[in-house]
């Protein structure tokens, strides 16, 4: 799926994998050169048949940016 958007998008627009039951493998990604800017997925019923281990896996990976890495902007920025 990367592949197919980014032979339409070239390296100018980031690639996103939206709504995914499974979350990207970092370190196959790395790999195939597969570079996903940022993944959403799923949650409740999904997120519940995925493999403990490999959520840990994939959420402890040096590469995954998680929500509570991300500075708040709102507050750096509002006080310029």
């Amino acid at each position: 799926m990367y592949k197919n958007v980014k032979d339409i998008v070239g390296d100018e627009v980031p690639i996103a994998y939206h709504e995914c039951g499974t979350p990207p493998n970092p370190d196959k990604c790395m790999s195939e050169g597969t570079r996903w800017w940022w993944w959403m997925e799923w949650h409740t019923g999904h997120l519940q048949k995925v493999d403990k281990k490999y959520l840990k896996f994939v959420y402890k990976d040096p590469i995954i940016i998680t929500l509570d890495e991300i500075p708040d902007i709102m507050k750096n920025y509002s006080k310029r």
